[in-house]
């Protein structure tokens, strides 16, 4: 192999790496109710342990609890099906508080 096809290769390796790991990134800050509740973003229960975890951090607390936490996920995905045009974040920061 010359040294200009190896250059070559090289850079479209990661050209598509780069491609892929872009893909696998979601901003949720942008997911929408109607989005978290009819799973077009990923699983639900995924999305609602991130933002447990991101609320639960800004309070320092690094506790959890697993009861809880499933009902408050039963409780924000009722909730987003009822106002599917919200971002899923501000309908847990009026469900649950920043605090929580």
């Amino acid at each position: 192999m010359t040294k200009s096809a190896l250059v070559v290769s090289i850079l479209l390796t990661a050209v598509v790496i780069s491609a892929a790991q872009a893909q696998v990134t979601v901003e949720v800050s942008e997911i929408t109710c109607e989005e978290f509740a009819s799973y077009k973003v990923m699983d639900p229960e995924k999305i609602a342990i991130w933002l447990s975890g991101y609320y639960h951090g800004k309070q320092g607390n690094t506790s959890i609890d697993r009861v809880q936490l499933t009902e408050n996920t039963k409780k924000l995905e009722e909730d987003c099906l009822k106002n599917p045009e919200i971002l899923v974040m501000q309908a847990f920061e009026k469900l649950f508080g920043e605090s929580k």
